[in-house]
Order: structure tokens, then sequence, then C-alpha cells
């Protein structure tokens, strides 16, 4: 009889651990929604808005912008919203996010008005050459920090012969946002990340790649259909007219020899002239492509060289000046001028159009 009933005491004990274990998986009190709320809430954001409110989603990323608030800042609000929006609306987004972007590079380039003279004594001090792949080894902390924070603001700087070149990391907006950009603009920003992963700019050779650039303009002109009558018009008419102004020598000296006569005299001058191996390129370049645009301005333009023998005068520049105010100036007069770099001569504050910013 103990033995029975030490068995049936053993089976109770059993029966009553796993009624308890049962019982402790089943919710108690008042019923926990919690979960299920969050749950449902996160399922809302990604519901489209209406169009009044994904206008308003643009705007606001707009407004950011224009404010002054930084990308990584912008950021933030892009993603709490971009899931919300179609694709229309997500494609103005990614944009205002990419404007952000250059105009805080523009802000960036301004700022070496200031700190060059940081950045070139911590160039001497710590025996640097490149500031921005040695950026760790600067003992300068105002410099290392400018530097830095470009980066965390999605710029990708080089360090070219004293000159910054600061442009929008459009790869990472595309490798994050891709998905949510459609149409043109997609083209467009494709495009500008092609130039940085195939760029148009030979650092070796420390000049203007114009195989590239005309590959590029050559693109842009063949994809005129698609962009010309669209939203995006000015970001294409924008990114043209830099490749343009870089494919022609007029806002770099690249693809000119430079004589200076009288030197380190009162009568000191400079003639600039056309290399030999950049005319031959232009007149191949305009042979291969005989029925675009591109072709009949590089005929213009050595037609005027002919007049000139070649050298890069006032002549040729306001030929060029001309040719780009007429192609790329709008009916107001109002000049379409890249956002993307400066160019600063000597230091003296005097900004040209052109693809750099000197650290002087």
């Amino acid at each position: 009889m103990k033995k029975k009933t030490k068995k049936v005491i053993l089976f109770l004990i059993v029966i009553l651990g796993v009624f308890a274990l049962l019982v402790s998986m089943l919710p108690t009190g008042v019923p926990n929604f919690t979960q299920s709320q969050e749950e449902k809430g996160a399922e809302i954001q990604t519901k489209t808005l209406t169009d009044d409110k994904q206008d308003e989603v643009v705007a606001d990323l707009q407004t950011m912008a224009s404010d002054g608030y930084r990308p990584t800042e912008i950021e933030q609000k892009l993603k709490q919203s971009i899931a919300s929006l179609d694709k229309e609306h997500s494609t103005r987004a990614v944009r205002e996010f990419m404007n952000a972007i250059e105009e805080t590079g523009e802000y960036f380039g301004q700022l070496l008005y200031s700190l060059s003279g940081e950045i070139q004594y911590a160039l001497a001090v710590d025996g640097i050459k490149d500031p921005v792949k040695d950026r760790d080894k600067l003992s300068n902390e105002l410099a290392k920090g400018y530097l830095a924070e470009m980066a965390r603001q999605y710029l990708l700087v080089r360090y070219v012969d004293s000159y910054f070149y600061i442009e929008p990391d459009a790869q990472y907006v595309l490798n994050k946002y891709g998905k949510y950009v459609a149409g043109d603009y997609k083209d467009y920003l494709n495009l500008v990340a092609k130039e940085q992963s195939d760029p148009i700019f030979d650092d070796k050779a420390g000049m203007y790649d114009l195989d590239r650039l005309a590959e590029d303009l050559l693109f842009i002109e063949n994809a005129r259909d698609r962009w010309k009558n669209g939203e995006f018009v000015q970001d294409w008419s924008e990114l043209e007219r830099n490749l343009f102004e870089s494919f022609f020598p007029y806002s770099h000296a690249t693809f000119l020899d430079e004589k200076i006569e009288n030197k380190g005299t009162d009568n000191e001058s400079y003639t600039y002239t056309l290399k030999p191996s950049i005319r031959k390129k232009y007149e191949e370049i305009m042979l291969s492509n005989k029925d675009s645009r591109l072709a009949k301005d590089i005929e213009g333009f050595l037609a005027v060289l002919d007049e000139t023998d070649n050298v890069v005068n006032d002549k040729v520049d306001n030929y060029l000046s001309d040719l780009i105010e007429k192609r790329f100036d709008d009916a107001s007069g109002d000049e379409t001028k890249g956002k993307s770099e400066e160019k600063t001569q000597n230091g003296s504050g005097e900004a040209n159009s052109g693809q750099a910013t000197e650290a002087n």
C-alpha cells in the first residue's frame, strides 16, 4: 500500500507541474495588446499615404535642406517616411536628400577659404602629402574633424595637386535608396555614380580624361528626349554643363601647355596653347560621332583655334563663354550653374566655375 501511494503522489506532482507550466504561458490579468499594437503601427507606416500627406513629406525634406539641416539629419526623416511613399514621391524625396548632400558639399568647399591655412599647416607639421588618405595621421584636430565630417555627411573627397574635389556619394544613395527611385532621375544617379567609380579626372596624368567626358556627354545627348521635359531637367542640365565646361578648356587648364615669357620681370606674360595630343583626340571624337551635337561643337571650337594658331586667348574664351550661355542659360538669362564644386585660384577668394576647391 505504501508503494502504491508513493507512485500516486509522484504522478500527481508531475500532472500539477505540467498544469502550472501551461498556466504560466497563458495571459494573466488585463490582456496584453502592446506587442500586437506595435506591430500594427509598423504596418500602418508602410502603407502608402494620401497624395497630400506625401507632398507634405517631400516639402518637409525640402524645408529641412533649405534651413541648413545636414544630410545625416535629413536622412532620419527620409528613413521614417520613404516606405509610405509611392514611387513618384519617393523619387522626389531621394532627390531632396541628394540635393542636401550637394548643398553641404558647397558649404564645406566655402569653409576652405578659412580652413586652408590650418590644413596646409597640418600637412607641413605632420609631413603628409594627402590629408584625405592619411586623415587619421593628422595631429591638427580642426583639420581632421573637417575632413571627417565631410565623410560623415556622405561626401566623397579627393586631394590632387593642392585641390580638393568634393562631390556627393551617389553610390551610397543608390545602394541605400535605389529601389525607391525611378525614371530619368535614377538614370541621372547611375551616371553620377559611374563618374565616381570610373572617374572623368585622371589623377596620375593630372588632367581630365577626354574620352570619358565625351562618353558621358554623348550619353546625356542621346537620353535628352527622356529628360528634357521632365521634372529633373535642372539636374541633368547642371551635370551636362559641368561636363561640357570640362570637355572644353573653360573651367580648367589641364589640356593646355603653358609658356612664360620675361619671367620674373614686370613684363612677365603667359601663353596657353592647346596640347597637340588633345587636339588630335578632339578630332578623333568628332569623326567618330559625326551626327552628334557634340561633334558640331568640337568643329566650331577647332575652327576658332585655327584662327589663333591653337592659342587659347580671349577670343577662344569669349567663343566658349557665348556657346555655354546659349546652350545652358534659360530664356530669363539665369545661368544654370553646377552645384558641386567651385575653384579658387591663388587663395584670392574669386570663385570660378570648375571642378575643385584649392586649399592654399
